[in-house]
């Protein structure tokens, strides 16, 4: 079991590593169109993700033949990227929110008292903190659903 759980987490670390590694060396190959681009990138990761993500169960399958522990293996896996999903997708967005809301203050900008210049002062504060949020990236939805 042990085992399975440090397959999860090499498996996100490394997943996040291509992702980098992806995205440079598809930038390197000079594509002359943004789809040419993004089906190269497209894949890429998801060789990658098909190869890291199954290649030992089909190991434990068809080598080992153990359908114990390729039982456990699929349980692993699959609680695991559950896990990962819902800490990435839900938890670490709601500290955040929590972490921006306490540490900057909330104003009415639409309150006649202010001056124009606090005003943009607060307007450039919470653009900076939807900024900070990050992007979405939608490879993954994508991924659920061919895996």
């Amino acid at each position: 079991m042990v085992a399975s759980i440090l397959q999860v987490i090499f498996l996100i670390v490394f997943a996040k590593v291509n992702k980098a590694i992806s995205e440079k060396t598809t930038v390197f190959e000079n594509h002359r169109t943004h789809t040419s681009f993004n089906n190269s990138l497209i894949l890429k990761r998801f060789l990658f993700e098909v190869v890291g993500a199954f290649s030992h169960l089909a190991y434990v399958a068809f080598w080992v033949k153990d359908i114990s522990a390729l039982e456990k293996e699929i349980i692993a896996l699959f609680a695991g990227d559950e896990i990962r999903r819902v800490v990435t997708e839900s938890l670490i967005p709601y500290i955040q929110k929590k972490y921006n809301a306490t540490h900057y203050e909330k104003i009415d900008l639409k309150k006649t008292d202010l001056t124009e210049e606090e005003k943009m002062k607060h307007y450039i504060i919470h653009k900076v903190i939807e900024l900070k949020e990050g992007t979405y990236d939608s490879f993954d939805d994508y991924l659920e659903m061919v895996l």
